[in-house]
């Protein structure tokens, strides 16, 4: 069997990316927190004919910024007594 050519072995996996350390998860985890635990849709907000969000979803600031939810009156502070009957917590 001297015409048979040798077999390679399988080539090393690539390297695992580095793990993000915790300050790293941190400020990712603080940043979602700001921009989707600010704003509650008080009742159901559809883009063209798609549903968005639906009563007591959470609304991200920058949405509410670029489309003015608040000021159509489609999304309460989750803090505040709309934010909350929304949510169920009245």
């Amino acid at each position: 069997m001297a015409d048979t050519p040798a077999v390679k072995p399988p080539a090393a996996p690539p390297a695992a990316p580095p793990v993000e350390s915790p300050p790293d998860w941190q400020e990712r985890r603080d940043a979602q927190i700001a921009e989707y635990g600010t704003w509650v849709a008080t009742q159901p907000i559809y883009v063209g004919n798609a549903l968005a969000y639906d009563t007591g979803h959470p609304v991200p600031v920058s949405n509410v910024q670029r489309h003015g939810y608040d000021a159509d009156g489609l999304v309460a502070k989750r803090t505040s007594k709309e934010g909350k009957a929304a949510l169920g917590q009245d």
